[in-house]
C-alpha cells in the first residue's frame, strides 16, 4: 500500500542534471538511450531458443530428452521476461511506443500479466524502492529475505 504521505520531486535539479549528464555520456560512447541492435539480436535468439526447446520436449519420448527440452524452454522463458519484457515495460527497449508495448507484452505471451507488471513493478517498487510498507517487491516474507 502506498503511503500518501511520501512525495517525491521529479524535475529537481539533480535530476534535470544526471539526465543530463547519462545523455551526454551515452551521446560520447555512441550509444543509443533505447532500442539498440543488441535487445532485437538477443530477442530473436531467446524466441529461437524457446520454440527449440519446446520443439525438443514435445518431438521426443525418453523422459531424459522431454526434461531437458523443458529447461531449455524455461530458461528462454526467463530471459524473454528479465531481458525484453522488462526493457519493454520501463519503456527502454525502444524509441517507439508501440515497439515498447509489444515488447512488454512478451509476459501476457508468457502467462502473465503485462498490467500487473507496471502496476507492481513499475508503479509501486519504482515510486517507492524499498520503502516497508510501501514498496511491495520487498515483502516476499517467508518466501524470501530481503
Amino acid at each position: 500500500m502506498k503511503d500518501p504521505r511520501v512525495h517525491f520531486e521529479t524535475r529537481t535539479a539533480f535530476a534535470l542534471d544526471l539526465r543530463r549528464r547519462v545523455d551526454a555520456y551515452l551521446s560520447v560512447e555512441g550509444r543509443e538511450p533505447a532500442g539498440f541492435r543488441a535487445i532485437q539480436v538477443k530477442t530473436l535468439v531467446l524466441f529461437v531458443w524457446l520454440a527449440g526447446g519446446i520443439a525438443l520436449g514435445l518431438r521426443q519420448t525418453m523422459l531424459p530428452v522431454i526434461l531437458l527440452g523443458g529447461l531449455l524452454a524455461g530458461l528462454a522463458m526467463a530471459g524473454l521476461g528479465m531481458s525484453v519484457q522488462h526493457d519493454g515495460g520501463h519503456r527502454a527497449y525502444s524509441r517507439n511506443p508501440k515497439i515498447n508495448l509489444a515488447a512488454a507484452s512478451v509476459l501476457d505471451f508468457l502467462g502473465a500479466s503485462s498490467h500487473v507488471w507496471h502496476y507492481k513493478h513499475g508503479v509501486a517498487h519504482h515510486t517507492y524502492p524499498n520503502m516497508e510498507g510501501a514498496d511491495e517487491d520487498i515483502e516476499l516474507r517467508p518466501i524470501a529475505r530481503m
